[in-house]
């Protein structure tokens, strides 16, 4: 089934939806970034578990897993 954008906010699948122009979904994307950043997230970690979710599609792009050990935050 198709899911429409606030119906995936509320879902937890997306940050956030109806932006109403490309400039406010870059501002949105860098702001976000800039979270994760102070978060310290590993992007590869995350990469690689997507991956994970969907290896036909990687196998057709030439997408080849790696293993990635993620160190804990604690």
């Amino acid at each position: 089934r198709k899911v429409k954008g606030e119906e995936a906010v509320r879902m937890g699948i997306v940050d956030s939806a109806a932006h109403d122009s490309e400039e406010s979904v870059v501002e949105a994307a860098v702001r976000l970034g800039e979270q994760l950043v102070r978060r310290k997230w590993n992007g590869e970690v995350y990469a690689e578990i997507r991956k994970s979710l969907y290896p036909e599609i990687c196998g057709v792009l030439g997408l080849v897993p790696k293993t990635v050990v993620a160190s804990p935050k604690l």
